[in-house]
């Protein structure tokens, strides 16, 4: 039997090896191999190429260019490796010779593997050895053929990309990948201990009634803290109080030594293996494989990104800035932005707030790795909704593998930055329930659970009432008095705990200074097909989930079994398209309209699928091991169909963010003054002919360069505004789109100029332009370059 002693010398041996691997075959991964027949730079003495690239795995250990050399070409070629064209400093060099004749092809620069390299922004240039003789042609292609990078001369960025290939370490891909999965661990570990904890002394009593093992402890018990953490910055609000990471720390360790006391009293219950793994313990770790595998495959895709795609994801991240800037509720958007209130829901900017001052995570990284795990743990509360409903685990495995595994919703809401709907949607399942029985739970949990959603998103709590209102229907003409009784209780609670932020709320309806502004929606902006996308709506496996519910569907009519709660589900589910489709045609306003409708019933649908395959699972044709092997055959097929278009679906998004970007920000802070205003030239009209967006990176500039920035961020109607501000930055925006069309840059000059903005930010993947033909006007000149990145500034 291995002891301690010998299992940490197997793994200081394991880790000595992959250190020192270093010599098995490198990974290639193409990074940019288009050649174009009239495209070449030439290399001579004095002068030097580069290429910016991304690496997109640990380990990078060589870099390959294709050189054309001279037959006169003899010598040196040393390459530097640099954090980015503005840094004098080398990670590391690599220096090849160049003999006689030398053929044209890929030239490799090896140095030592760098363990971190993944998703690293880097710069490598070459330049001949002192007295070189004759020259290198470098082939080139269109600067279109490769996103994460631009070919340089002389340092400065060229209209073109070089051809070059990256090698990786496998060892060291494989040590980068473990450390990534044990930086999961650890950190999901803290987390969900602290909110297991923080949560459990909530719901521990009616747990114990209704006999709850810990899987499903867990889950009500995290989000029961995460409702009750809103709950108490709604009510620290109205006191002067200003939050800090030491202040959340010693408040969340005082909460979680109270539920670890109450759960070591119940030992009576954990005790017992049945606790923790179920009556079925093979369908419990089965459960948690899928839970962890959906939540798993969307961190390992956004790893790979600096944010998520959307505009949407600069309002929320800007939105968890505020509140460790004003250290809870923020108050207003100040100083990013002319918005005098807040009013906007905010359940999931408090919970990145909440893991920002618990861990001192950075701001970029929390907000998307929140994003993901909240978006992978919807099919957990689905799946208590399901096996709630029924008794049988069977039915929530079944819902959890739609929803985290093959259903395109709620996957897609990462697509646009969807956070406060991922935000509703988790929380949904759980109000739901909290009307079903008197047993789970009971009024204190209930409220909280319904506060949770009426913070996370006001449309999916509008949607709740509507279940609220069918259910209580079903129930009046049922004669079915005393299920309606303990809603009062709930009703009145989760009222108390929302009271102060719908004070606020009342407060922004009354516009006495007429500080509200008002737009009227754009023509076809709810278009199901236009805003979700053809990709989205005709997705791979839409197919398959019909046929997966209509199966469902079958069990429940033929085996006659739950079929009330079902019923409800379904008819909630129709009452949801009709209003949305009412508003399709013009009736009513914009609040019940399709788009979200149509994500929000994934999970209504996941659970009717859930509760009716569920049926099935137990007749005994099915209790063969022949016929389960083939049915988690059939769902892998289905997964793996699903798996396989994901990253596409989130890949082709708008990325307004790049590994690069941070470089310009940095720049930005560097070489700017506090009081430079900025203007992005990408802008875009969304939802309304006054709602300006950003299209590039140049929107980010106020959040992670502090400087202001002419193009305003969403602004929603309900909140007050500085109506001159806004109104003077819109028109100045229209003004600049009109210009921009015909490149009249000597009005543009003087537009920006007489606006007081002194930087034009420029991204030429939207808008391309050519430097070296571009006469510029004496009132701009170009200041920085990088890549497709370019900065202009306004003569004062």
């Amino acid at each position: 039997m291995m002891t301690c002693k010998h299992l940490l010398v197997t793994i200081a041996l394991l880790v000595a090896f992959v250190l020192g691997g270093t010599g098995c075959t490198a990974f290639t991964d193409a990074a940019q191999s288009v050649l174009l027949p009239d495209c070449t730079t030439t290399l001579s003495t004095g002068m030097t190429l580069g290429q910016t690239f991304v690496a997109r795995h640990g380990g990078l250990t060589s870099i390959e260019l294709y050189l054309i050399p001279d037959k006169s070409a003899v010598g040196e070629l040393r390459l530097h490796l640099r954090a980015s064209h503005l840094e004098t400093a080398d990670i590391v060099t690599s220096t090849i010779a160049i003999g006689p004749n030398a053929p044209a092809g890929y030239y490799r620069f090896t140095f030592a593997p760098i363990l971190h390299s993944h998703t690293q922004y880097y710069y490598a240039y070459i330049e001949p050895a002192s007295g070189f003789p004759g020259a290198v042609q470098v082939p080139c292609a269109a600067v279109e053929a490769y996103a994460d990078g631009t070919l340089y001369r002389g340092h400065i960025p060229l209209s073109a990309q070089a051809a070059f290939r990256l090698q990786y370490a496998p060892l060291f891909i494989a040590l980068d990948l473990g450390l990534m999965m044990l930086g999961w661990i650890g950190y999901g570990l803290a987390a969900m201990g602290i909110l297991f904890f923080s949560g459990y002394a909530l719901v521990r009593g009616w747990m114990r009634r209704a006999k709850l093992d810990f899987t499903l402890t867990l889950i009500v018990s995290a989000v029961a803290a995460l409702s009750a953490w809103m709950v108490f910055l709604v009510w620290i609000d109205l006191s002067p109080l200003s939050l800090s990471s030491w202040s959340v720390r010693a408040l969340v360790g005082v909460v979680g030594v109270i539920g670890l006391y109450a759960f070591y009293r119940d030992r009576d219950l954990w005790w017992k293996r049945a606790y923790w793994l179920g009556e079925h313990p093979s369908s419990t770790l089965l459960l948690w494989v899928i839970i962890l595998a959906g939540i798993a495959f969307r961190l390992f895709l956004g790893r790979s990104m600096v944010m998520l795609p959307g505009s949407d994801t600069y309002h929320h991240t800007l939105i968890a800035q505020l509140f460790a800037d004003q250290g809870g509720l923020p108050d207003s958007y100040e100083p990013y932005a002319p918005m005098l209130s807040f009013s906007y829901h905010f359940g999931f900017h408090s919970i990145v707030a909440l893991f920002r001052w618990l861990f001192g995570t950075e701001l970029l990284l929390t907000t998307k790795t929140t994003a993901l795990v909240l978006n992978g743990a919807i099919a957990a509360t689905a799946a208590l909704l399901s096996e709630r409903l029924t008794g049988e685990r069977k039915a929530g495995i079944v819902t959890t593998a739609l929803l985290g595994l093959i259903m395109i919703s709620p996957f897609c809401l990462l697509r646009w930055g969807r956070f406060t709907q991922t935000t509703g949607m988790l929380f949904l399942p759980v109000a739901m329930l909290s009307l079903l029985d008197d047993v789970f739970p009971k009024w204190r949990a209930a409220g909280l659970f319904i506060a949770g959603l009426v913070f996370a998103h006001f449309r999916l709590f509008f949607f709740w009432l509507m279940w609220a209102t069918l259910l209580g229907f079903v129930h009046l003409i049922s004669r079915r008095w005393g299920m309606l009784k303990p809603w009062y209780r709930k009703a009145i609670t989760s009222f108390i705990f929302c009271l102060p932020y719908l004070l606020r709320l009342a407060v922004n309806l009354y516009d006495p200074d007429g500080l509200k502004i008002h737009y009227p929606l754009l023509s076809g902006y709810n278009d199901v097909i236009q805003r979700l996308e053809t990709s989205v709506v005709l997705f791979r496996t839409n197919p398959f989930i019909l046929a997966i519910l209509f199966f469902g569907l079958l069990g429940l009519v033929v085996l006659k079994r739950h079929r009330f709660h079902v019923g409800l589900l379904i008819m909630w589910s129709g009452l949801l398209l009709l209003g949305a489709s009412l508003e399709q045609m013009g009736i009513g306003g914009s609040f019940w309209e399709l788009k979200t409708v149509t994500l929000t019933l994934a999970v209504p649908l996941a659970v009717v699928a859930g509760v009716g395959c569920a049926q099935w699972l137990q007749q005994r044709v099915f209790s063969f091991p022949l016929s389960k092997a083939l049915l988690l055959i059939v769902f892998l097929a289905f997964a793996l169909i699903a798996l396989a278009d994901f990253p596409g679906i989130l890949v082709s998004g708008l990325h307004y963010l790049h590994p690069g970007s941070l470089v310009d920000m940095q720049w930005i802070e560097a070489h700017t003054a506090q009081d430079d205003r900025f203007i992005s030239f990408s802008t875009d009209v969304e939802w309304s002919p006054g709602w300006i967006i950003g299209i590039d990176e140049g929107y980010w500039v106020p959040l992670l360069a502090q400087r202001e920035m002419a193009v305003p961020p969403m602004i929603y109607p309900h909140e007050f505004v500085n109506l001159t501000r806004l109104t003077q930055d819109i028109q100045l925006c229209q003004t600049l789109n009109l210009l921009s069309r015909e490149l009249r840059w000597q009005e543009i000059g003087q537009v920006l100029a007489a606006n007081n903005v002194r930087f034009l930010f420029w991204d030429s993947t939207h808008h391309a332009i050519d430097l070296e033909s571009l006469e510029l006007d004496t009132n701009l000149r170009s200041v920085y370059l990088r890549d497709r990145v370019i900065i202009l500034e306004v003569a004062k």
